[in-house]
């Protein structure tokens, strides 16, 4: 089945925020964006895969390769995929 992807404003604020984060502190900004789609691309293929975090609304993680601390949360529904949020971890 395909499904339509719906990023969410807060969790593209979320990936901008932490890809210039990334960037100026190690310059690994492009790295992160290019895990992060990976990590979108895996969710999207096999949504049932990743730990559920609560039953309603259905929300999972997905870790994003490379960067241990950083995760996505999604939704999954018979029609579309939404991006919740995106979170990571920064000193």
């Amino acid at each position: 089945m395909n499904r339509r992807l719906i990023v969410r404003p807060e969790a593209e604020a979320d990936i901008l925020k932490a890809a210039l984060w990334y960037e100026g502190e190690a310059g690994l900004g492009l790295e992160l964006s290019a895990e992060i789609r990976a990590a979108i691309d895996r969710a999207v293929e096999n949504p049932l895969a990743y730990l559920r975090l609560r039953e309603r609304p259905h929300v999972r993680r997905v870790l994003v390769h490379r960067f241990s601390l950083s995760r996505l949360l999604h939704r999954a529904r018979r029609r579309n995929y939404s991006l919740c949020r995106s979170a990571y971890l920064a000193s």
